[in-house]
């Protein structure tokens, strides 16, 4: 990862999710994921926010035509299952995770979405993607 994405406040490998929600509520809020207990800000330019919109307009559009899943954006939080904390770009999450199709109302997401997508930008290098 870019040193210059590293939030040094709290500390590297001291981050908490309580951390991570100060920022993505606070007054300054900035798109962070929490990455083996480091703040992480998600690198965003406008070309990548624009494909990101139109890609997941598309796939949200698909989902309802077909009645197949709750499809989100790239402001929301989920809890991946090695214990990070991500903000994928798109999220999909299929009906059959939510028999009632009905979303819990957590700041972040105690389930991982079936399919992320990424967009990546010129500052995500090849380690951070794998």
């Amino acid at each position: 990862m870019p040193a210059h994405r590293i939030l040094l406040h709290p500390t590297p490998g001291t981050a908490t999710e309580a951390d991570l929600l100060h920022h993505l509520d606070g007054d300054d809020k900035r798109l962070v994921e929490l990455v083996d207990g480091t703040l992480v800000e998600k690198p965003m330019g406008q070309k990548e926010s624009f494909l990101g919109l139109y890609l997941g307009g598309l796939m949200t559009a698909h989902a309802v035509l077909h009645d197949l899943a709750w499809v989100s954006g790239m402001d929301a939080a989920s809890r991946m299952r090695a214990g990070n904390i991500r903000l994928p770009d798109i999220s999909v999450f299929p009906w059959s995770m939510f028999p009632d199709r009905m979303m819990d109302d957590e700041k972040i997401a105690s389930y991982c979405p079936q399919l992320g997508v990424e967009i990546l930008s010129e500052s995500n290098t090849v380690a951070e993607i794998d």
